[in-house]
């Protein structure tokens, strides 16, 4: 329990990860994916309990900002490294969407009639992600957009494409 104007010091400190240390060694085995992340969690958790007793503002629980930033942070790094892959998958689902319809036609001419309807910047997008097999990441990284904007974007071409082909 965070005192009300209590200084932090090393002593302070180490009792607070004493008491705290049932919570992080479960959310760092709940939240990780193999003991190797879990101990990376583990020692990430120390510094953000030290960023917590600095900033806690006295409202509420402590152990409930505790838990509430670390499950944030815990949930983000675990999910850094598989967020590309996932960004790639979801444009590939989408495509699927559009070059297989229930009917049977030239796939080619379809697509091509589709991106007709596009505008240029949405024609752009659509053919680097999924002909040039691009991340959303990088195509921001080229034309210096951020990520939101790319993907509204490509979501607005994909809504387009699928009111041109009558799905």
């Amino acid at each position: 329990m965070m005192k009300k104007k209590r200084r932090i010091t090393k002593t302070y400190f180490d009792f607070a990860c004493c008491q705290y240390a049932p919570l992080i060694h479960k959310l760092s085995f709940t939240i990780g994916i193999d003991a190797t992340q879990a101990e990376e969690l583990r020692v990430r958790a120390k510094e953000e309990l030290l960023k917590c007793m600095i900033c806690y503002d006295r409202r509420g629980s402590f152990m409930t900002f505790l838990y509430c930033r670390l499950v944030g942070i815990f949930k983000h790094i675990r999910d850094a490294e598989y967020r590309a892959r996932r960004v790639k998958t979801i444009s590939v689902d989408s495509i699927i969407n559009i070059a297989q319809p229930d009917c049977d036609m030239d796939f080619n001419m379809m697509v091509q009639e589709c991106l007709e309807c596009l505008n240029d910047e949405e024609r752009d997008v659509i053919m680097e992600l999924f002909f040039s097999e691009k991340t959303i990441r990088e195509i921001s990284d080229d034309c210096g957009s951020v990520v939101s904007t790319i993907y509204r974007i490509k979501t607005d071409a994909i809504n387009k494409m699928r009111q041109k082909c009558g799905a």
